[in-house]
Protein backbone atom coordinates (compact mmCIF):
# COMPACT_ATOMS: atom_id res chain seq x y z
CA UNK A 1 0.00 0.00 0.00
CA UNK A 2 2.73 2.29 1.08
CA UNK A 3 4.41 1.79 -2.45
CA UNK A 4 1.14 2.26 -4.21
CA UNK A 5 0.95 5.91 -2.57
CA UNK A 6 4.18 6.66 -3.35
CA UNK A 7 3.79 5.67 -6.99
CA UNK A 8 0.75 7.86 -7.36
CA UNK A 9 1.97 10.92 -5.65
CA UNK A 10 4.70 10.81 -8.38
CA UNK A 11 2.76 9.80 -10.99
CA UNK A 12 0.90 13.17 -10.22
CA UNK A 13 4.14 15.27 -9.75
CA UNK A 14 4.61 14.22 -13.36
CA UNK A 15 1.29 14.90 -14.86
CA UNK A 16 1.35 18.18 -13.07
CA UNK A 17 5.21 18.92 -15.07
CA UNK A 18 4.13 17.52 -18.24
CA UNK A 19 1.27 19.86 -17.57
CA UNK A 20 3.14 23.21 -16.68
CA UNK A 21 5.62 22.54 -19.23
CA UNK A 22 2.83 22.57 -22.48
CA UNK A 23 1.53 25.32 -20.82
CA UNK A 24 4.46 26.84 -20.11
CA UNK A 25 3.67 30.32 -21.35
CA UNK A 26 0.60 30.64 -19.69
CA UNK A 27 2.00 29.22 -16.33
CA UNK A 28 4.87 31.72 -16.77
CA UNK A 29 2.82 34.73 -16.14
CA UNK A 30 3.68 36.72 -12.86
CA UNK A 31 1.78 36.79 -10.26
CA UNK A 32 1.89 39.17 -7.45
CA UNK A 33 0.53 38.13 -3.53
CA UNK A 34 -0.70 41.25 -1.48
CA UNK A 35 -1.56 41.03 2.38
CA UNK A 36 -3.09 44.38 3.84
CA UNK A 37 -4.01 44.93 7.45
CA UNK A 38 -4.96 47.88 9.55
CA UNK A 39 -0.98 47.24 11.01
CA UNK A 40 1.04 45.56 8.64
CA UNK A 41 0.85 44.90 5.04
CA UNK A 42 2.97 42.62 3.35
CA UNK A 43 3.89 42.31 -0.95
CA UNK A 44 5.56 39.67 -2.72
CA UNK A 45 8.12 40.05 -5.86
CA UNK A 46 6.45 38.58 -8.77
CA UNK A 47 5.77 35.16 -8.87
CA UNK A 48 5.42 32.61 -11.50
CA UNK A 49 2.01 30.90 -11.91
CA UNK A 50 4.05 27.51 -12.35
CA UNK A 51 5.84 28.23 -9.38
CA UNK A 52 2.55 28.34 -7.16
CA UNK A 53 1.18 25.77 -8.08
CA UNK A 54 4.48 23.43 -7.44
CA UNK A 55 4.51 24.81 -3.93
CA UNK A 56 0.72 24.00 -3.43
CA UNK A 57 1.62 20.42 -4.04
CA UNK A 58 4.47 20.46 -2.53
CA UNK A 59 2.45 21.73 0.58
CA UNK A 60 -0.36 19.68 0.21
CA UNK A 61 1.60 16.34 0.27
CA UNK A 62 3.66 17.51 3.52
CA UNK A 63 0.40 18.52 5.44
CA UNK A 64 -0.97 14.88 4.10
CA UNK A 65 2.49 13.21 5.37
CA UNK A 66 2.18 14.68 8.36
CA UNK A 67 -1.29 13.51 8.98
CA UNK A 68 -0.32 10.06 8.38
CA UNK A 69 2.67 10.34 10.07
CA UNK A 70 0.62 11.46 13.38
CA UNK A 71 -1.95 8.26 12.77
CA UNK A 72 0.96 5.73 12.32
CA UNK A 73 2.27 7.36 15.41
CA UNK A 74 -1.13 6.87 17.56
CA UNK A 75 -1.17 2.98 16.19
CA UNK A 76 1.99 1.91 17.19
CA UNK A 77 1.15 3.37 20.84
CA UNK A 78 -2.09 1.89 21.14
CA UNK A 79 -0.63 -1.66 19.26
CA UNK A 80 1.95 -1.34 22.21
CA UNK A 81 -0.45 -1.07 24.75
CA UNK A 82 -2.44 -3.98 23.18
CA UNK A 83 0.53 -5.99 23.34
CA UNK A 84 1.29 -4.90 27.15
CA UNK A 85 -2.22 -6.10 27.77
CA UNK A 86 -2.17 -9.51 26.04
CA UNK A 87 1.23 -10.68 27.68
CA UNK A 88 -0.28 -9.46 31.07
CA UNK A 89 -3.08 -11.41 30.26
CA UNK A 90 -1.20 -14.39 29.34
CA UNK A 91 1.29 -14.22 32.48
CA UNK A 92 -2.39 -14.45 34.36
CA UNK A 93 -3.37 -17.36 32.99
CA UNK A 94 -0.52 -19.15 33.17
CA UNK A 95 -0.60 -18.70 36.73
CA UNK A 96 -4.12 -19.20 37.19
CA UNK A 97 -3.31 -22.72 35.58
CA UNK A 98 -0.39 -23.51 37.56
CA UNK A 99 -2.20 -22.40 40.81
CA UNK A 100 -5.17 -24.23 40.16
CA UNK A 101 -4.81 -27.70 42.17
CA UNK A 102 -5.41 -30.61 39.96
CA UNK A 103 -8.52 -32.82 40.20
CA UNK A 104 -8.77 -35.74 42.76
CA UNK A 105 -8.36 -39.58 41.02
CA UNK A 106 -11.30 -41.42 42.20
CA UNK A 107 -10.88 -44.55 43.29
CA UNK A 108 -12.33 -47.23 41.81
CA UNK A 109 -15.30 -49.15 43.65
CA UNK A 110 -14.14 -52.03 45.99
CA UNK A 111 -15.54 -55.41 44.62
CA UNK A 112 -17.87 -56.44 47.19
CA UNK A 113 -19.82 -52.79 46.22
CA UNK A 114 -19.94 -54.01 42.48
CA UNK A 115 -21.39 -57.78 43.98
CA UNK A 116 -23.81 -55.89 46.47
CA UNK A 117 -25.20 -53.65 43.70
CA UNK A 118 -25.52 -56.85 41.12
CA UNK A 119 -27.56 -58.35 43.57
CA UNK A 120 -30.48 -55.41 43.51
CA UNK A 121 -30.56 -54.85 39.93
CA UNK A 122 -33.44 -56.08 37.95
CA UNK A 123 -33.08 -59.22 36.06
CA UNK A 124 -34.32 -57.11 32.41
CA UNK A 125 -31.36 -54.88 33.87
CA UNK A 126 -29.09 -57.57 34.50
CA UNK A 127 -25.56 -56.75 32.62
CA UNK A 128 -24.31 -59.98 31.21
CA UNK A 129 -20.37 -60.81 30.17
CA UNK A 130 -19.38 -61.11 26.68
CA UNK A 131 -19.26 -64.81 26.32
CA UNK A 132 -22.78 -65.13 27.26
CA UNK A 133 -23.66 -62.69 24.96
CA UNK A 134 -21.70 -64.72 21.99
CA UNK A 135 -23.44 -67.68 23.21
CA UNK A 136 -27.26 -66.33 22.66
CA UNK A 137 -26.04 -64.56 19.83
CA UNK A 138 -25.81 -67.89 17.98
Amino acid sequence: MKYLRVTIYALLFVVAIVFIQQNLQDFSAGVTIRLNLYFFSFESMSIPIYVLFLLSFFVGVLITSFYGLVDRIRLKSKLRAERKESSRLRKELESVRSDATPEPELEPAPESYLEERREDVPPALEMKSEPEKQHKDE
